[in-house]
């Protein structure tokens, strides 16, 4: 889906190209791909690329972008959803605490989404990563699910989630 999106964008300010206005946005230049491939390198060679000079200025955008994007979309798992109405905020930080007695190895993390509190915990890059954690968690918090959310990239630096929650036996999985 994403490359469908890029290659229409790439297709759509291409043909646009040519006709820029004023008040379009051109990103700074940090490091330009395509002069640093068209040089010749230590080994003397060098590669020639032809193409449309807006599809340069799309990389780099695309480039800054991604740089200033400090989230990527990955899987938390919800053990607790309440209204900020019906439940003080001691009462969260307790319940997310108790978790992280119950399970030291996985973090927790308490948000506000308006009007409610939610407490979820683990950092997975997809839904297969947290299935081992999921059904350990399960045992002690029924109600738990997988919710895709945006995650932080510094706190999938913090902790690498493979290999902090090992799988559990089979005989364990109760299937």
């Amino acid at each position: 889906m994403k490359s469908f999106l890029w290659i229409t964008l790439i297709l759509i300010y291409a043909s646009g190209a040519s006709a820029q206005q004023a008040d379009t946005v051109v990103p700074p230049v940090r490091h330009n791909i395509f002069e640093e491939l068209g040089k010749n390198s230590t080994y003397n060679g060098y590669v020639n690329i032809k193409g449309e000079p807006g599809i340069n200025a799309l990389v780099q955008l695309h480039t800054t972008v991604n740089k200033n994007h400090q989230y990527i979309s990955g899987f938390r798992i919800q053990i607790f959803s309440g209204s900020s109405y019906d439940h003080p905020i001691e009462e969260l930080q307790l319940f997310k605490e108790n978790f992280e007695k119950d399970f030291p190895d996985v973090p927790a993390y308490l948000n506000y989404i308006d009007p409610d509190f939610k407490i979820r915990v683990g950092n997975f890059r997809n839904r297969l990563d947290c299935i081992p954690t999921l059904k350990k968690i399960r045992r002690k918090y029924p109600s738990c699910y997988a919710v895709k959310t945006e995650i932080p990239i510094s706190d999938l630096d913090k902790l690498s989630q493979k290999n902090s929650v090992s799988p559990l036996p089979e005989e364990e999985l109760g299937e």
